[in-house]
């Protein structure tokens, strides 16, 4: 049996084993959602007969998208869902001043132990799969059932697992790194509908923001979620405490697959995802002679707005400047985040670098606002999503890459790696 299998097994209430393709009717440990997702849910629900909540406590919301609101048709949307939420006596309803991005935000609120079943109504749900819970990302139909009635119907998806090799062997190397060079190197018709599983050796040069970053990105390669092992000591090491050590070990000896692939982290380099797909990647070092000049530099975002993230963008950043025709735009994930970085004086350095610091929301990722690119502009973001007009203009270019490629480039003023902006 897999770790899926195993999961969805202990949430069905049926005996039997569960396989690949078996369509089931699971049972939910929670459910998470933004404003705007929830909006449309909401409309589902009021055409229900039923319109009796599953679990008040098991739901929570984030209205992130856009914080604060930009403009009277986000104002008039928040209303509206802020009117059900007290309507329905949520409590776990996070407002402008205390929300964050809601995968990372549902993270430091340990809502759910390793091997949990939760939907959220967010494609990148599946970020929780770090922890080693079953997370997946639903539509409105699917968010307003679960809500109503604390279930999700899906088919099992098959299990690949992505071995990592090797260790890492450049100093800046990170999961953002892993992921965007395994998104443009796999053939993405072996893992469609598929969980990814990370396991290996190389395993450990990963910390928990780069397991967030890697799970995350999985459905960009088309897989339906993606989850780690959990690991003791990293959930530890982030003072995670909601989890069973017996459970975390059963779900450890779930080691089947339905398929499996090797993935060498000796030959790693920066990498660099070229406009329009994620999947476009290139190695940072094959662009040194093309000087792609950037207008804006983001760093933020579920992907990469973690405290490490920043941390490690304050180290190349400190006692340097952005170039002068370069936006920097530096968000931090949720409050708690934002606070420690103050603490830790990151703030103050990204200041000084000339960078300009937004409220935890997902702002630019989505063309949001708080860094919406204009026509013919070129941006270096830490973001999941490179789409065309995804930030914006849908004659803009967007690049991805990990913050440490983008600190460094935003000191040059186009895309470098960071060991150049060290030497």
């Amino acid at each position: 049996m897999n770790i899926v299998e195993y999961i969805l097994s202990n949430h069905t209430g049926e005996k039997e084993e569960l396989r690949k393709d078996d369509f089931i009717l699971a049972n939910l440990d929670f459910i998470y959602t933004n404003g705007l997702t929830l909006a449309s849910a909401i409309k589902e629900i009021n055409k229900m007969e039923n319109k009796e909540l599953w679990n008040r406590d098991k739901l929570a919301v984030f209205p992130d998208h856009f914080t604060p609101n930009k403009d009277i048709a986000t104002a008039n949307l928040k209303k509206y869902v802020r009117d059900w939420v007290n309507e329905k006596q949520i409590k776990n309803y996070f407002e402008v001043g205390d929300v964050g991005i809601e995968h990372i935000q549902f993270i430091e609120k340990q809502f759910v132990e390793p091997g949990s079943v939760v939907i959220g109504g967010d494609s990148h749900s599946c970020s929780l799969g770090a922890l080693g819970v079953f997370s997946l990302g639903v539509g409105t139909t699917d968010l307003a059932f679960g809500i109503l009635s604390g279930k999700v119907w899906m088919k099992v998806p098959k299990v690949v697992n992505i071995r990592l090799d090797g260790h890492f062997r450049k100093p800046f190397l990170s999961g953002k790194d892993v992921i965007l060079s395994l998104l443009g190197s796999i053939d993405i018709s072996q893992i469609n509908y598929a969980t990814l599983v990370f396991s290996g050796d190389g395993c450990a040069d990963l910390k928990f923001n780069d397991r967030v970053t890697m799970c995350n990105m999985a459905v960009e390669g088309g897989a339906k979620t993606a989850l780690f092992y959990p690991d003791i000591q990293i959930l530890d090491k982030i003072g995670y405490k909601n989890y069973d050590k017996k459970k975390v070990e059963a779900l450890c000896a779930a080691k089947d697959y339905d398929q499996q692939f090797s993935f060498d982290l000796d030959k790693l380099d920066y990498q660099i995802a070229l406009p329009h797909s994620p999947r476009n990647k290139v190695d940072v070092t094959s662009l040194k002679d093309s000087r792609i000049l950037l207008d804006q530099v983001f760093i933020g975002s579920c992907t990469n707005g973690s405290l490490e993230d920043l941390r490690i963008s304050a180290k190349l950043l400190y006692g340097k400047r952005r170039n002068k025709n370069t936006r920097l735009i530096i968000i931090p994930a949720t409050p708690n985040i934002y606070k420690q970085a103050i603490k830790e004086g990151l703030i103050d350095i990204f200041l000084e670098a000339g960078a300009v610091i937004g409220p935890p929301t997902c702002g630019p990722c989505l063309g949001g606002h708080m860094g919406v690119i204009g026509d013919n502009e070129v941006c270096l973001a830490t973001t999941n999503r490179n789409f065309k007009g995804r930030m914006g203009s849908t004659l803009g270019k967007i690049y991805l890459c990990s913050p440490a490629v983008a600190a460094a480039s935003a000191v040059k003023g186009y895309i470098i790696s960071p060991e150049e902006l060290e030497r």
